[in-house]
């Protein structure tokens, strides 16, 4: 194989990789079932290609290997960092909820009064605004919540 079509192989694999990584739980088992179907089908040719002793045949299937694996490869650490940033960015709304808590002696009845305006978390304090939950949704189906009077994380689908 030549340089040039490895390296655009190479490239549209991490292309590939970074936006099927942006998807949901629901997208992600399509995705991974096309991506069975598509070893399945190349380890199938690579095996007929083996024993016939057919060079583009292994070529073929194996470079489609290499593709769906790296992309595959790819996707999963976007997924992961991704979930990482959700992460660090809820435990510094947490701590910018404390602080707040410190100077007024509650928690903010809206995340909007910290200065957070995204919607991917719910926010909810008790009637005293004393103790909060915040949770949000890791992959559209996960989710991950937060209780203050416990100080702890629980996660559940």
């Amino acid at each position: 194989m030549k340089i040039v079509p490895l390296f655009l192989l190479i490239l549209a694999s991490f292309f590939l990789g970074i936006l099927f990584g942006q998807t949901n739980v629901f997208g992600l088992m399509w995705i991974g079932a096309l991506f069975f179907m598509v070893l399945f089908l190349s380890g199938i040719a690579l095996i007929f290609g083996l024993f016939s002793l057919d060079k583009t045949a292994v070529m073929i299937s194996s470079g489609v290997i290499g593709f769906v694996l790296l992309t595959g490869i790819i996707m999963e650490r976007t997924i992961a960092f991704q979930v990482q940033l959700k992460v660090d960015n809820t435990d510094k709304i947490i701590i910018q909820l404390k602080e707040h808590k410190k100077t007024t002696g509650t928690y903010p009845n809206q995340l909007t009064e910290v200065g957070i305006t995204k919607k991917d978390y719910f926010y909810q304090v008790d009637s005293l605004n004393k103790e909060f939950v915040i949770s949000y949704l890791v992959d559209g189906w996960h989710f991950r919540r937060y209780s203050s009077r416990h100080e702890e994380w629980t996660s559940g689908d």
